[in-house]
C-alpha cells in the first residue's frame, strides 16, 4: 500500500493543508470492499464534485464506495481521518461545502 501526504502548508486544488500530515489518498491492494465509506467521506466527495472537479477522479478512486480504502478496518480509520481533515479544508475554502449538523 503507498500512502500520498498533503503537509501542512501544501495547496492542493488551491486548497491549503493545515493538518500536520494530513493523509491525501490511501490506494490499496484492489481487494474486496467488505467496509462501507464513511459518511465524511462522502461529504467530502459531493463537495469536491462541486468545487474541484479536477480532484474528484483521484478522490473517487480511494474515499468512493468502491475505492481503495474500504478493503480493511486500519485502512478505512486512516481514510476516515484523512477525509475529515481534507474536507474541513475544503470547507475553509468553499463555504458552499460547509452543512448543518
Amino acid at each position: 500500500m503507498s500512502v500520498l501526504f498533503a503537509r501542512a502548508g501544501d495547496v492542493v486544488s488551491g486548497v491549503r493543508h493545515v493538518a500536520l500530515a494530513g493523509i491525501f489518498a490511501v490506494i490499496g491492494s484492489g481487494c474486496a470492499k467488505p467496509i462501507p465509506p464513511a459518511d465524511v467521506c462522502q461529504a467530502l466527495l459531493e463537495c469536491a464534485a462541486i468545487t474541484s472537479p479536477g480532484d474528484y477522479g483521484a478522490l473517487i478512486d480511494a474515499y468512493g464506495v468502491d475505492g481503495s480504502c474500504w478493503v480493511n478496518e486500519a485502512d478505512a480509520s486512516l481514510c476516515q481521518e484523512a477525509c475529515a481533515t481534507l474536507l474541513t479544508s475544503y470547507q475553509e475554502a468553499y463555504p458552499q461545502c460547509v452543512t448543518e449538523s
